[in-house]
């Protein structure tokens, strides 16, 4: 990463610091989709759970919830780099906790 010039990595933070930092934001995100909240990162992406109903036999009322999580990219950012990714919107039943208070 340090032949990178669009990086501080290497310059004002230590390899080791910005492993320390992208572990304490990933068990951020981790303990707050077990609390079933999604996490927005401004101008990156999102962190959510995707939820689908999957019914039990024949049984119209029985079903088994499904979550699984998902990162859905923000258009600004891959408008900008010139990505290409599915855009698929997911319910926003669960409430949103941005990272960063501003």
């Amino acid at each position: 990463m340090k032949n990178n010039p669009k990086t501080f990595i290497g310059k004002r933070v230590t390899d080791e610091e910005a492993i320390k930092i992208l572990q304490a934001v990933g068990e951020f995100i981790k303990n707050h989709l077990l609390q079933y909240f999604n996490v927005s990162f401004p101008g990156i992406g999102i962190f959510a759970l995707s939820r689908q109903q999957l019914p039990v036999s024949h049984h119209p009322v029985k079903y088994i919830v499904s979550q699984k999580p998902v990162f859905q990219l923000s258009h600004n950012l891959a408008s900008r780099y010139g990505l290409k990714w599915a855009r698929i919107h997911y319910e926003g039943s669960i409430p949103f906790l941005p990272l960063i208070n501003v």
